[in-house]
Protein backbone atom coordinates (compact mmCIF):
# COMPACT_ATOMS: atom_id res chain seq x y z
CA UNK A 1 0.00 0.00 0.00
CA UNK A 2 2.78 2.57 0.82
CA UNK A 3 4.49 1.85 -2.87
CA UNK A 4 1.09 2.02 -4.99
CA UNK A 5 0.23 5.18 -3.10
CA UNK A 6 3.78 6.68 -3.10
CA UNK A 7 3.87 6.34 -6.60
CA UNK A 8 0.28 6.45 -7.53
CA UNK A 9 -1.75 8.95 -4.81
CA UNK A 10 -4.61 9.42 -6.95
CA UNK A 11 -4.91 5.48 -7.13
CA UNK A 12 -7.54 4.23 -4.23
CA UNK A 13 -6.42 0.97 -1.68
CA UNK A 14 -8.69 -1.22 -0.25
CA UNK A 15 -6.49 -3.69 2.04
CA UNK A 16 -8.00 -7.10 3.11
CA UNK A 17 -7.16 -9.11 5.90
CA UNK A 18 -6.83 -12.82 7.79
CA UNK A 19 -5.32 -10.82 11.32
CA UNK A 20 -7.60 -9.23 14.22
CA UNK A 21 -4.60 -7.13 15.11
CA UNK A 22 -5.45 -3.52 15.69
CA UNK A 23 -1.90 -2.40 14.56
CA UNK A 24 -1.96 -2.75 10.84
CA UNK A 25 -5.08 -1.21 11.21
CA UNK A 26 -3.91 2.12 12.54
CA UNK A 27 -0.94 2.12 10.56
CA UNK A 28 -3.44 1.46 6.96
CA UNK A 29 -5.09 4.45 7.77
CA UNK A 30 -2.04 6.37 8.47
CA UNK A 31 -0.86 5.28 5.15
CA UNK A 32 -4.34 6.83 3.59
CA UNK A 33 -5.68 3.53 2.73
CA UNK A 34 -9.38 3.85 1.51
CA UNK A 35 -10.26 0.33 3.66
CA UNK A 36 -9.38 -1.94 5.57
CA UNK A 37 -11.68 -5.67 5.74
CA UNK A 38 -12.00 -8.96 6.64
CA UNK A 39 -10.94 -11.38 4.03
CA UNK A 40 -13.65 -13.85 4.69
CA UNK A 41 -16.48 -11.24 3.86
CA UNK A 42 -19.06 -12.31 1.89
CA UNK A 43 -18.15 -11.11 -1.66
CA UNK A 44 -21.15 -9.22 -1.59
CA UNK A 45 -20.09 -7.10 1.34
CA UNK A 46 -16.48 -6.99 -0.26
CA UNK A 47 -18.18 -5.72 -3.89
CA UNK A 48 -20.13 -2.99 -1.68
CA UNK A 49 -16.77 -1.87 -0.03
CA UNK A 50 -14.69 -1.49 -2.84
CA UNK A 51 -18.08 0.67 -4.85
CA UNK A 52 -17.97 2.56 -1.47
CA UNK A 53 -14.41 3.08 -1.16
CA UNK A 54 -14.18 4.21 -4.98
CA UNK A 55 -16.75 7.10 -4.11
CA UNK A 56 -14.48 8.40 -1.91
CA UNK A 57 -15.71 6.67 1.57
CA UNK A 58 -13.63 4.91 4.17
CA UNK A 59 -14.37 1.29 5.03
CA UNK A 60 -13.35 -0.52 7.64
CA UNK A 61 -15.07 -3.62 8.83
CA UNK A 62 -16.98 -3.22 12.23
CA UNK A 63 -15.23 -6.01 14.15
CA UNK A 64 -11.74 -4.42 13.17
CA UNK A 65 -13.31 -1.14 14.95
CA UNK A 66 -14.37 -3.06 17.69
CA UNK A 67 -10.83 -4.81 17.63
CA UNK A 68 -9.43 -1.65 17.65
CA UNK A 69 -10.79 0.20 20.68
CA UNK A 70 -11.53 -2.51 22.67
CA UNK A 71 -9.06 -5.38 25.14
CA UNK A 72 -7.73 -7.65 23.01
CA UNK A 73 -9.76 -11.00 22.98
CA UNK A 74 -8.19 -14.28 21.58
CA UNK A 75 -10.29 -15.67 19.13
CA UNK A 76 -10.66 -19.25 20.29
CA UNK A 77 -12.00 -17.39 23.30
CA UNK A 78 -14.63 -15.39 21.89
CA UNK A 79 -18.59 -17.22 21.73
CA UNK A 80 -20.05 -17.19 18.73
CA UNK A 81 -22.47 -14.88 19.21
CA UNK A 82 -19.78 -12.26 20.20
CA UNK A 83 -18.96 -12.50 16.47
CA UNK A 84 -21.98 -10.95 15.16
CA UNK A 85 -22.49 -7.35 14.25
CA UNK A 86 -25.04 -5.18 15.78
CA UNK A 87 -27.26 -5.81 13.10
CA UNK A 88 -26.56 -9.05 12.66
CA UNK A 89 -28.26 -9.34 16.59
CA UNK A 90 -31.09 -7.67 15.47
CA UNK A 91 -31.63 -10.46 12.24
CA UNK A 92 -31.03 -12.94 14.29
CA UNK A 93 -33.47 -11.76 17.22
CA UNK A 94 -36.29 -11.02 14.64
CA UNK A 95 -35.40 -14.88 13.05
CA UNK A 96 -35.78 -15.83 17.03
CA UNK A 97 -39.22 -13.96 17.05
CA UNK A 98 -40.33 -15.99 13.72
CA UNK A 99 -39.67 -13.56 10.78
CA UNK A 100 -39.47 -14.46 7.40
CA UNK A 101 -37.20 -13.07 5.14
CA UNK A 102 -39.64 -10.49 3.84
CA UNK A 103 -40.78 -9.47 7.29
CA UNK A 104 -37.44 -8.65 7.96
CA UNK A 105 -36.97 -6.30 4.91
CA UNK A 106 -39.80 -4.14 5.93
CA UNK A 107 -38.82 -4.14 9.23
CA UNK A 108 -34.87 -3.28 8.89
CA UNK A 109 -36.14 -1.27 5.69
CA UNK A 110 -33.29 -2.54 3.94
CA UNK A 111 -32.91 -4.95 0.54
CA UNK A 112 -33.64 -8.27 0.04
CA UNK A 113 -30.32 -9.29 -0.91
CA UNK A 114 -28.88 -7.12 2.49
CA UNK A 115 -31.05 -9.57 4.70
CA UNK A 116 -30.31 -12.29 2.72
CA UNK A 117 -26.56 -11.73 3.38
CA UNK A 118 -27.11 -11.00 7.50
CA UNK A 119 -28.73 -14.12 7.99
CA UNK A 120 -25.50 -15.99 5.44
CA UNK A 121 -23.47 -14.43 7.56
CA UNK A 122 -25.01 -15.69 11.11
CA UNK A 123 -25.18 -18.83 10.05
CA UNK A 124 -21.23 -19.21 8.95
CA UNK A 125 -20.33 -17.34 11.78
CA UNK A 126 -22.60 -19.70 14.29
CA UNK A 127 -21.40 -22.61 12.36
CA UNK A 128 -24.71 -23.92 11.31
CA UNK A 129 -26.27 -24.64 7.98
CA UNK A 130 -30.29 -23.45 9.00
CA UNK A 131 -32.37 -20.73 10.74
CA UNK A 132 -33.57 -23.21 12.74
CA UNK A 133 -30.34 -24.32 13.95
CA UNK A 134 -29.26 -20.61 14.67
CA UNK A 135 -32.27 -19.89 16.80
CA UNK A 136 -31.26 -22.83 18.50
CA UNK A 137 -27.45 -21.92 18.87
CA UNK A 138 -28.80 -19.09 20.59
CA UNK A 139 -30.97 -20.38 22.27
CA UNK A 140 -28.22 -23.17 23.86
CA UNK A 141 -25.66 -20.55 24.46
CA UNK A 142 -28.16 -18.37 26.52
CA UNK A 143 -29.02 -21.76 28.71
CA UNK A 144 -25.43 -21.80 29.11
CA UNK A 145 -24.65 -18.10 29.80
CA UNK A 146 -27.77 -15.95 29.79
CA UNK A 147 -26.08 -12.77 30.77
CA UNK A 148 -24.52 -10.67 28.08
CA UNK A 149 -25.91 -11.22 24.72
CA UNK A 150 -27.34 -8.88 22.48
CA UNK A 151 -30.18 -11.40 21.28
CA UNK A 152 -32.99 -12.30 23.94
CA UNK A 153 -35.03 -15.24 23.32
CA UNK A 154 -38.74 -14.74 22.94
CA UNK A 155 -40.70 -15.33 26.02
Amino acid sequence: ARRVLATHPETTVVMITATEAAEPLAAAVELGVSGYLYKDQPIASIATALEVAGRGGLVVNHDLLRAARSPRVPRQQRRPLDTLTPREHDVLAMLVDGLDTRQIVRRMGVSHSTVRTHIQNILAKLGVHSRLQAVAALAEEQALSPIGSRCALAE
